[in-house]
């Protein structure tokens, strides 16, 4: 598609290439391997998994809940565990 902004920033809705692809990948069900559908999806340009885009994708949730959570306190404050404050 030509995207170059981070991917949560890539709408696929109402995307006619994009239902295409995807069809195309999951009409083949668990007949090929995840490799394969890689493949698939990427044009031939890489049968191979990385997560980065996955951290790049949560990065801004992961950047609000650190602010968010900074002085939260998390665990009890009573020694006996059982025991919910």
């Amino acid at each position: 598609s030509g995207h170059k902004a981070p991917l949560h920033k890539c709408d696929i809705y109402r995307s006619k290439e994009a239902g295409l692809l995807l069809s195309r990948v999951l009409e083949n069900g668990s007949s090929i391997k995840w490799q394969e559908a890689m493949r698939i999806i990427t044009g031939g340009r890489t049968d191979r998994m990385d997560a980065r885009p996955l951290l790049e994708y949560f990065d801004p949730l992961f950047q609000w809940l650190r602010i968010r959570l900074k002085n939260e306190h998390i665990g009890w404050a009573a020694e006996d565990v059982t025991v919910c404050p």
